[in-house]
Parts: C-alpha cells; structure tokens; sequence
C-alpha cells in the first residue's frame, strides 16, 4: 500500500515538525473488514496507525524516542472530518 506509506509519512513529518521518511513499515489488511493495521518507524520514533477505508479516515500514534512519550492524531487522506487533524500541533510531544 504504497498510498498509505505515504500518507505516513506526511503527517509524521508534520507530526515532528522536519521531514522524515517512514521505514521498515509493516502492513496488516483485513479485506473483510477494510481495515488496515500497522507500525513502522523513524530513526528515532515508533509509528503504530490504524485506518478504515469505509470510513476513509485513520488514527496515527507516535512513540516518541527512549521517554516513550506517546501523542496521536485521527486524519483522512482525503479531507474529510479529521481533514484538519493534518494541521498538528506539537503541545503533546516534549523532547
């Protein structure tokens, strides 16, 4: 799903606040309930996500370094009610 890869690693860019890319992404899809699980990382950051195509929206949580300080985000590739989840904002991330 090279899609979602993508999407991926647009909002942890946006997440992080400087470009990263995605690595070592693991993709679970259960066609019979289109939904998509999995995880990837950063060089320093764990990526877990979820997304349900019925509802063609998602929910991205970042393990942030060693602290294991956690934040997520909701989003939807294509705009729609978490559209605006892409604008994030960093007050859950301390590093």
């Amino acid at each position: 799903m090279p899609d979602l890869v993508a999407v991926l690693n647009f909002v942890v860019s946006k997440a992080i606040g400087h470009y990263v890319e995605v690595k070592n992404a693991l993709v679970s899809y259960l066609r019979e309930h289109s939904f998509v699980h999995g995880n990837a990382q950063t060089n320093v950051d764990i990526v877990l996500y979820f997304y349900f195509e019925d509802a063609d929206s998602g929910l991205l949580m970042l393990i942030f370094g060693i602290r294991g300080q956690m934040g997520s985000r909701a989003v939807s590739p294509k705009g729609g009610p978490a559209g605006s989840a892409i604008e994030l904002n960093r007050e859950f991330r301390a590093r």
